[in-house]
């Protein structure tokens, strides 16, 4: 198919007459009948100017497609988080501090777009939300999971390292043995992780703990990622919201987001699976023995 026959073909596409195409563009009149496969590039960056979802490198080589891949726009970003999360526009408001959501009815009424300072808010509050995905709607909505430290073949590290925090590590196959723990008060004998902690985190190093992530119910966070958390004191278990936890009961351990806080008014918490293939648990405060807060992911599975 010759260059012409691709121009007259996004022109009927579109719906235009072949002269309505040339005034848009600004071409002169004749142009689309005398055009060849030497178009000038001035010819096509009008073209490609004017008619911003039209494939400039489809329509002057043939190769891929006629349109461009459609990208989302701010709004529908900001949707996705809101899905994501099962927030509401107001939700996500007060997650960020904000008085009032009027920054997202601005957003969905083209005002505005996402401003990297807002961008950056939503990064600090959902860590797993990917800045750049955010700002432009090019690649992932979740950062990729192999962010943090691993400790592997590539990097090795010696208990004498002063960089280095033993944490105590929570594996799948030792959760039992962690919750009596927990439910009797004495003290277990576990595993130790060594860490590389943030300047931020070393003062925590006693309520520190790696667990070990079992199941799909967190995908895209894959079974066998280590989580590093702190323990919340139940006086602070209200304060916990929108946050991924580790949360432990009298027979069992999961790893879920606090979706919705609801200590103060019915003692209960909503916990949420992002893998949307798999249920929401609403659970009693009295039914809970601990909460761990996840602070960042330290290793994940490849591939």
């Amino acid at each position: 198919m010759s260059l012409k026959a691709r121009l007259y073909k996004y022109i009927e596409y579109k719906g235009l007459t072949t002269q309505k195409f040339e005034q848009l563009a600004g071409l002169s009149n004749g142009a689309v009948s005398k055009a060849s496969d030497n178009m000038r590039m001035g010819t096509l960056d009008k073209i490609s100017n004017t008619f911003s979802d039209l494939n400039i490198d489809w329509l002057r080589t043939g190769v891929g497609e006629m349109l461009k891949p459609i990208s989302m726009t701010y709004y529908q970003r900001i949707e996705r988080i809101l899905n994501h999360y099962s927030l509401t526009a107001r939700g996500l408001s007060i997650a960020l501090g904000f008085n009032s959501p009027q920054i997202f009815y601005d957003i969905k009424s083209g005002k505005c777009g996402i401003s990297k300072k807002l961008a950056e808010k939503i990064q600090e509050k959902f860590v797993d939300v990917n800045t750049a995905w955010l700002l432009t709607g090019e690649g992932e909505m979740l950062k990729p999971i192999s962010n943090g430290v691993e400790i592997g073949d590539v990097f090795r590290v010696t208990s004498s390292d002063p960089e280095i925090s033993k944490v105590d590590f929570i594996t799948v196959a030792a959760r039992a043995s962690f919750v009596e723990s927990i439910l009797t008060a004495t003290e277990d004998v576990v595993d130790q992780y060594p860490v590389v902690l943030m300047e931020n985190e070393r003062p925590f190093l006693g309520s520190l703990k790696v667990f070990e992530v079992e199941g799909e119910s967190m995908l895209p966070m894959k079974p066998g990622t280590l989580l590093l958390t702190r323990q919340i004191p139940p006086t602070r278990w209200n304060s916990i919201s929108n946050r991924i936890a580790v949360v432990i009961f009298s027979e069992f351990v999961v790893v879920k987001r606090i979706n919705r806080n609801e200590l103060d008014i019915n003692n209960t918490l909503t916990l949420h699976s992002d893998n949307t293939l798999y249920p929401s648990m609403v659970v009693q405060a009295a039914d809970i023995r601990a909460v761990f807060e996840a602070i960042r992911i330290i290793s994940a599975p490849l591939g």
